[in-house]
Formats: C-alpha cells, sequence, structure tokens
C-alpha cells in the first residue's frame, strides 16, 4: 500500500512539473517558434522583445511587435503594446468570448509606386481566391469580443508620383462590442492629419442588411494637403484652405451609390496662386448647408449656401 501510494505521489509530482514547465515556457518557446518561422509562414521577419501566454487565465501580451518591409530594409509595422484577454471557460462552453483587445503605439507605413503598394506581397498571399473551399453549412460558431481599443496610433503615407508625404497622427478606434449574437456594430474613431486637422466619426452598421448610419466631423483641415496631386494638372505654386464640415450619411454598402446625407460644409481662407506667386482664386468663406440629398430618389435640397 506504502508502494502504491508513492508511485500515485511520484506521478502527481512528474505531471505537476510537466505542467509548470509548459506554463513557464510556453511564452518563449512560442516567441522563438514565430520569429524563427515568420518569412516562411508570412513572408515577412517578424520580431518582438516579449511575447507572454498566460494559460491559466487566457491573457495574451505583445510588446514591441516588428514586421518588417518585404525586403528587410525597412519597418512595415510596429505595434508597442498588444492585450488580449479572454473569458477561457467560455471557449470551452461554445460561447468562445474575449474581454477585451488593446492595441496600442502602432505606427504603419504605407508606401505607393505607381499602382504598386508595399503590401501587396501580404494581399498575393492572404487574399482570397475562387479556389477557396467553403464548408458545409453548419450552426455558427458563437463568439463575442468586447472593449476594442486602438489607442494612439500612428498611419504614415508616402507616395513616389505624385511626391506625398500625409500623416494620420492619434488614430484612436473604439469598438463595444462585436457578436454573432448581434449584427450591430458600433465604431468610434478619432485622428488628426500632420499639416492640421482633426477628424471624428461614429458608425453604426448592420451586418445582416449591410445598412449603415455614419456621423463624421472634420475641423480645419489643410488643403495643403491636396497641393502634390493638384500641381499635376495646374500650373499653380500653392494651394491654402481650411475645410470643416459636419455630415450625416447613411445607406447601404451594398449599394454604394445611393447614399442619403445632410450636413454642413465649411471653406475658409481659400486662395490659389500661380507659379509667379500671384493669387488667381481666393474665398473668404462659403457656407453650404445640406438639408436633404437622396441619390437614389434624385433629391438635392440645399437650405443655405
Amino acid at each position: 500500500m506504502k508502494g502504491f501510494t508513492k508511485l500515485i505521489a511520484l506521478l502527481l509530482g512528474i505531471v505537476t512539473g510537466i505542467v509548470i514547465l509548459i506554463l513557464v515556457f510556453v511564452s518563449p518557446v512560442a516567441e522563438y517558434l514565430i520569429e524563427k518561422n515568420s518569412r516562411e509562414w508570412t513572408g515577412r521577419k517578424i520580431e518582438m522583445d516579449r511575447l507572454g501566454i498566460n494559460l491559466l487565465n487566457g491573457k495574451l501580451g505583445i510588446k514591441q511587435l516588428k514586421v518588417y518591409e518585404a525586403d528587410d530594409r525597412g519597418l512595415f509595422v510596429t505595434v508597442g503594446k498588444i492585450r488580449i484577454n479572454t473569458a477561457l471557460l467560455s471557449f470551452l462552453t461554445g460561447r468562445n468570448i474575449v474581454e477585451d483587445v488593446l492595441i496600442e503605439n502602432a505606427i504603419i507605413q504605407i508606401l505607393q509606386n505607381g499602382e504598386s503598394f508595399n503590401f501587396d506581397d501580404l494581399i498575393l498571399r492572404f487574399g482570397a481566391s475562387d479556389t477557396v473551399e467553403y464548408p458545409a453549412e453548419g450552426t455558427p460558431v458563437a463568439f463575442e469580443v468586447r472593449n476594442i481599443e486602438i489607442r494612439n496610433n500612428t498611419l504614415n503615407y508616402k507616395g513616389a508620383s505624385p511626391l506625398v508625404n500625409i500623416s494620420v497622427e492619434n488614430l484612436n478606434i473604439t469598438c463595444p462590442v462585436i457578436s454573432s449574437a448581434d449584427p450591430h456594430i458600433n465604431i468610434s474613431a478619432t485622428c488628426a492629419f500632420n499639416q492640421g486637422g482633426d477628424f471624428t466619426a461614429d458608425l453604426l452598421f448592420n451586418q445582416e442588411t449591410s445598412v449603415y448610419n455614419l456621423k463624421a466631423g472634420i475641423t480645419d483641415f489643410n488643403l495643403t494637403h491636396l497641393y502634390p496631386y493638384v500641381k499635376d494638372y495646374l500650373l499653380v505654386e500653392s494651394l491654402e484652405g481650411l475645410v470643416s464640415a459636419d455630415l450625416r450619411l447613411g445607406g447601404n454598402a451594398g449599394n454604394p451609390a445611393d447614399i442619403a446625407a445632410s450636413g454642413d460644409f465649411n471653406l475658409r481662407e481659400f486662395s490659389l496662386a500661380d507659379t509667379t506667386g500671384e493669387v488667381i482664386a481666393s474665398i473668404g468663406k462659403l457656407l453650404i448647408n445640406a438639408d436633404s440629398i437622396n441619390s437614389s430618389g434624385n433629391v438635392y435640397y440645399f437650405g443655405a449656401i
């Protein structure tokens, strides 16, 4: 009997040791495998300062994630912090609940040269094709992702022709929940442009019907952002002006041409100068109040201009 007890204790000790080893080494092993096989799996070199996986509570964290360009000469994406907290027991019951998702301090570099972008290889690798075999219809997988937050991120866009350098800074996006039980998605976003202008948006979208309602506002967007596109068609030296707008849009994503819109558009301090520096057109202030615009009903009613 004593021998049997010792055997049970030994087995329990071995199992406990194995579990502890798995819990301790799962993070560094996973980090090593991802970095070692990243190019084979994604076509891009991937590095990270730290990957943390907690199998006891379902938490995952990544610090300083780096995704390189296809030629490894620069960084395509860097992310300061990624955090995913799951309700671990919910995956055992089939509810599949993610409590919160945070992506913070990300910097994304978008490069364009003609019709080519620096992410074309990723689209070719992971884009859907007509040869994909879809599973037979059955019971939909239940899921719920709560408290999605993208905080303090930056999107840099550089174009070669025309030569453009635009940065979207302080990009913040929040979404309370995405759930298989509710088709409605509510997304809020704010950001600022590097040469002037602030943007806010609130979107309500129905995944089943594709119906959407968007409320968007922009304050003092500097038209200097558009100058590189204008100078290829007009012999001008400068384009100045500040645009503000408060718009409300509604429609169906399946019929993008059918839009119902209303709101205010405000242009001030607009000027266009030729190559000698002489102002050839200017507007002190232009205000347009769109009371009702409905493209499908051919309704275009402006309250004031």
